[in-house]
C-alpha cells in the first residue's frame, strides 16, 4: 500500500516523506524504519483539489507544526494534537515547492515565479516578490534568504527587513537547481552541468 515518495524533509530523529493522495511517512532517521503513516484529511480544508493531483510537494515543521504543500496550497496540521487541522494558507497560483520558517515567518516560493513571506501567528502575506524564479531557497543564518532558479541567477532577501538585498551577477548557463552554504561558501548546482563555488 505504499506510495512513490515526492518529497523529504528531516526534522531532529525524524524524516518525513511526501507522496499523493495527502499520505506523508514518518522515519525514525536511527533506526531507519517508518514509524507511521499519515493520510490528511484535506476535505476539511476550504479549498478544492482533485483526487488524482493532490500529492505533496514539500513539507516544513516549525514550532509545533507541520506545514504541508499540496499544489498551491500550504496546509498547517499540529503536531502535539495528532495532527489536528489549523488553517490553510492561501494565495500562490502554482504548485509550491520550497517552504523555510524561523522569526515567526514562513517563505514560500511556488512555479508562478513568486515568493511570498506570511505571518506564522496571523496566516497573513506581510510582503510577495515578484518574478523570483526561484526553484531553491536557502536561509544564510536567519539573516538572509538566497534563491535561484530559471533565471539562472542568485538573488538575497534581508530577512528582518523583507526586501532584495542584491541580486548576483549569473555564472550559469542554464537554471540553478539547488544550492548549499557550509558556513564559508556557498554551494551551487545548475542544469548546465556545472557547479559553481562562492566565497
Amino acid at each position: 500500500g505504499s506510495q512513490p515518495v515526492i518529497s523529504i524533509f528531516r526534522r531532529r530523529n525524524k524524516v518525513y516523506g511526501g507522496s499523493f493522495f495527502n499520505i506523508i511517512y514518518v522515519w525514525d532517521a536511527k533506526k531507519m524504519v517508518c514509524q507511521m503513516n499519515i493520510q490528511f484529511d484535506i476535505l476539511k480544508a476550504p479549498v478544492e483539489i482533485k483526487q488524482h493531483d493532490n500529492w505533496v510537494s514539500c513539507m516544513l515543521v516549525y514550532k509545533r507544526l507541520l506545514y504541508v504543500a499540496v499544489k498551491k496550497f500550504i496546509f498547517i496540521y499540529d503536531m502535539k494534537k495528532n495532527y489536528e487541522f489549523r488553517g490553510c494558507l492561501e494565495g500562490h497560483n502554482d504548485v509550491v515547492i520550497k517552504m523555510i520558517a524561523n522569526n515567526n515567518q514562513l517563505w514560500s516560493c511556488s512555479r508562478d515565479g513568486t515568493m511570498r513571506v506570511w505571518d506564522v501567528k496571523t496566516k497573513k502575506v506581510l510582503t510577495v516578490f515578484e518574478n523570483v524564479q526561484a526553484q531553491c531557497m536557502i536561509s544564510i543564518e536567519e539573516v538572509q534568504i538566497l534563491t535561484g532558479g530559471f533565471d539562472r541567477v542568485i538573488k538575497s532577501f534581508d530577512q528582518k527587513e523583507m526586501y532584495l538585498r542584491k541580486t548576483f551577477k549569473e555564472k550559469h548557463s542554464r537554471e540553478v537547481t539547488c544550492m548549499l552554504w557550509t558556513g564559508e561558501q556557498l554551494w551551487v548546482g545548475s542544469l548546465d552541468k556545472t557547479l559553481s563555488i562562492w566565497t
